[in-house]
C-alpha cells in the first residue's frame, strides 16, 4: 500500500530535467526534490514490475484538471518562493489515493 501526488490531468512525466521543485519532507530541511509527477499510469508503470496495482479514490478536494501541474505553475512556484515561504500547502493541490500493489508470481 502506497500514496503519491497525482497528477490526474496527465500521464507521469520525468521532472529530471526541468527547474527543480521541492516538496516538504519531515526528515529533509531543504525539502525533497521532486523527480517524477507521477499520473494515474502509475498503476500501469508498477504493473510492469509482476505487480497488479490498484487504487482508490479516498477523499476528492479538487477536480482532476485544477491539481497541481508543476510545469504550468513553475513560475508561480518560484516568484512566490513557495518552499521557503511555507505556501506548499496551498500550492500543491491533490487528492487523496490510496494505491495497493500484490506481487504476481510467476509460473
Amino acid at each position: 500500500m502506497f500514496t503519491v501526488p497525482i497528477k490526474e490531468a496527465g500521464e507521469t512525466r520525468d521532472r529530471r530535467n526541468l527547474p527543480h521543485v521541492h516538496h516538504p519532507a519531515p526528515f529533509v530541511k531543504d525539502g525533497a526534490l521532486v523527480t517524477y509527477e507521477y499520473g494515474f499510469d502509475i498503476c500501469d508503470i508498477a504493473d510492469k514490475y509482476f505487480m497488479k496495482t490498484e487504487y482508490e479514490m479516498t477523499n476528492m478536494f479538487h477536480k482532476p484538471e485544477n491539481t497541481t501541474d508543476l510545469v504550468k505553475e513553475y513560475s508561480n512556484y518560484h516568484a512566490n518562493n513557495v518552499f521557503v515561504n511555507n505556501g506548499s500547502i496551498q500550492f500543491y493541490r491533490y487528492n487523496v489515493i490510496c494505491f495497493t500493489s500484490q506481487k504476481i508470481t510467476m509460473k
